[in-house]
């Protein structure tokens, strides 16, 4: 028997540049909605999810109802969950624009039933990983790659302030790229980069003042090492981060590993059928 490890299937060409395209393009432009969960809903959702125990009578009728709606919905969601302990949503619409997101979730049973509460809603362009991003490839020799995503274990997403004011104020009057910009860009989409290495798993600014950084991380400690290391953040540009752990639900065929079993149970309860694909 051979002791040699077995050869890797050749590359075309030369491999110069690793380029991922995924199978399910992403809009340039995405639409989010992030709300409250009050509190007494969100408690016993944590409780079912993490320990299967029943909710009670008037929430379960509240929960089919919502979960009907969303499940119906299918691919008019990005992404869409709640954080890891139910006390609020980051839902992500594959929408039109603004008014459009903004007329999905009032539409939807637990924001008129008062559950969903406190939203803040803006739009949302993914700058990292560059395979998910609008903004065109650095011209480079590349041999490109399709890649299905499939969701990780644990994301965490994190909110933050965005000096747009004190990013610019570094150009100078060539127009040339600050150093915080170039060490940004290079810590996000360089080989090694937070992009590259799979970490980034939508990073991007959220309206004019704010960001949204979802992260590939199994935990908050290391959502905020990988992010703060960032030069945006170490300059000032970026700061006040806010972390928490986000669990995806929908559409259904995206959910997060550590709810689907739950998700899917309710599903099936409820009688609702999910759409094909």
């Amino acid at each position: 028997m051979s002791s040699q490890s077995p050869a890797l299937p050749p590359f075309p060409g030369e491999l110069r540049t690793l380029r991922l395209v995924l199978t399910e393009p992403v809009p340039p432009a995405l639409f989010v909605c992030s709300a409250k969960v009050c509190s007494d809903v969100a408690r016993e959702l944590k409780n079912k999810f993490e320990t299967g125990a029943e909710l009670s009578d008037e929430l379960k009728v509240q929960f089919d109802k919502h979960l009907s709606y969303c499940v119906g919905l299918g691919e008019q969601f990005y992404e869409a969950g709640p954080s890891a302990d139910f006390s609020e949503v980051l839902y992500i619409y594959r929408a039109q624009s603004l008014d459009e997101a903004r007329k999905l979730m009032e539409a939807d049973p637990f924001y008129q039933e008062g559950v969903f509460h406190d939203p803040w809603y803006f739009e949302w362009h993914i700058h990292s990983p560059i395979y998910k991003s609008a903004m065109p490839p650095m011209p480079e020799q590349v041999i490109e790659f399709k890649v299905h995503e499939t969701t990780p274990r644990t994301l965490v997403a994190c909110f933050g302030d965005f000096d747009l004011e004190l990013a610019m104020k570094d150009m100078d009057k060539q127009g040339q790229m600050s150093i915080f910009h170039v060490m940004h860009v290079f810590n996000r989409h360089a080989e090694g980069g937070l992009g590259t290495m799979g970490i980034d798993w939508g990073v991007g600014p959220a309206g004019p003042d704010k960001s949204l950084h979802i992260l590939n991380v199994p935990n908050v400690d290391m959502a905020k090492m990988y992010n703060e290391m960032d030069a945006a953040c170490r300059w000032g540009i970026m700061s006040n981060f806010r972390y928490f752990e986000w669990c995806i639900h929908y559409p259904v065929r995206k959910a997060s590993p550590r709810h689907k079993g739950a998700l899917r149970e309710a599903i099936t309860r409820a009688g609702i059928v999910v759409p094909e694909v």
